[in-house]
């Protein structure tokens, strides 16, 4: 009679150690996505960076030196050759966020002055040899550690060498910028002089100048794809640096990161 017995009992605790073990499983797992996952957090951390960062050049002011005083005055009153040379139009930062430009700028302020007619430190904030406000002369502030120091050095000089390229490109539309904001008032002083068109005419293409170059600056930026690209640039930064360094020294970088 025992064997009978047995055998009927076997199926029934076979399926309640099957039953604790989906238990136990799921206890686990739910445990488990209580707790945020690593990646995602990084992932959101890296993304709000970004997002501030950017937002920065939306208060970058124009400024412009199409003065009024150059033109709004007697019926033959013109922009000459010598005042046309001193006309442009540029924005703080060449409309870049600080943290894009590079750490080494990579061009003299008398190179600069020559591809724009522009002096560097009246365009960039605090232009000196190093640039404080960049990505990579805040990550290399958050530790003096060799662990630390050696994760970081050459990711940043990759991220650097890339953001160079950025400025060069955005260098290179500035000039383009100024030279054809010259030619377009060479070319509408020329139509006054022939009396093409009138001193009223003249001198609303001259106020509408300022409005109408910074757009166009804008638009050749916004061409070039140059605020994407550093966007995908300090992306990518971040997602090796979140994944090389210590959680200890990514919660500083991002902190550092953060500050204003």
């Amino acid at each position: 009679m025992m064997i009978p017995i047995l055998t009927k009992l076997q199926p029934q605790i076979k399926d309640k150690f099957n039953l604790f073990v989906c238990l136990t499983l799921s206890l686990v797992v739910g445990g488990c996505s209580k707790k945020e996952n690593p990646f995602v957090l990084y992932n959101s951390q890296s993304n709000g960076i970004i997002h501030w960062i950017d937002s920065k050049a939306d208060s970058l002011e124009f400024i412009h030196t199409i003065d009024s005083t150059y033109y709004n005055q007697g019926a033959d009153d013109l922009i000459n050759e010598n005042e046309l040379s001193a006309i442009h139009v540029y924005q703080i930062n060449l409309g870049l966020s600080p943290e894009y430009l590079p750490e080494h700028w990579g061009i003299t302020e008398n190179d600069f002055y020559l591809k724009t007619g522009l002096k560097a430190t009246d365009v960039f904030v605090g232009f000196d040899s190093i640039n404080n406000h960049s990505i990579s002369s805040k990550i290399s502030r958050v530790s003096t550690a060799e662990s630390y120091l050696n994760k970081i050095s050459q990711p940043l000089k990759e991220y650097n060498k890339k953001q160079e390229l950025i400025l060069y490109k955005t260098i290179e539309i500035q000039s383009i910028t100024n030279d054809s904001l010259r030619n377009y008032i060479k070319n509408i002083t020329n139509q006054r002089k022939n009396k093409w068109i009138s001193k009223m005419a003249y001198d609303a293409f001259l106020t509408n100048a300022h409005e109408t170059f910074s757009e166009y600056f804008r638009l050749k930026c916004t061409e070039a794809k140059l605020d994407i690209e550093s966007s995908i640039n300090l992306k990518l930064l971040l997602e090796q640096l979140s994944s090389d360094l210590s959680e200890k020294h990514w919660e500083l970088v991002v902190s550092q990161l953060r500050k204003k």
